[in-house]
């Protein structure tokens, strides 16, 4: 039996999924609330929790915020929603 904290967590490559790179027309973005939208890759399927690439929050002082999941978390501000969803494409 192998001891989960051995082993390294692995995320498949878009490499390995045979897939080319993202690109604004792969991405859904669906808002979640008035503030808040879910950033996913439509290369996969919905079901698979790989295909969650992170939110963005509207912040109190018209600034948005990604959030990037993926190999732990990542935060980022933008002061444009455009700069927010181009920078899950950028990263």
């Amino acid at each position: 039996m192998t001891n989960a904290r051995s082993v390294d967590c692995w995320k498949p490559t878009v490499a390995e999924y045979g897939m080319t790179e993202l690109t604004l027309e792969a991405l859904d973005v669906h808002s979640i609330s008035e503030t808040d939208w879910r950033v996913r890759d439509r290369r996969l399927p919905e079901h698979d929790a790989l295909c969650v690439l992170g939110v963005i929050a509207k912040k109190d002082n018209d600034t948005y915020e990604a959030l990037r999941i993926g190999q732990g978390f990542q935060r980022f501000t933008f002061t444009s929603f455009a700069d927010a969803v181009q920078h899950f494409i950028d990263a």
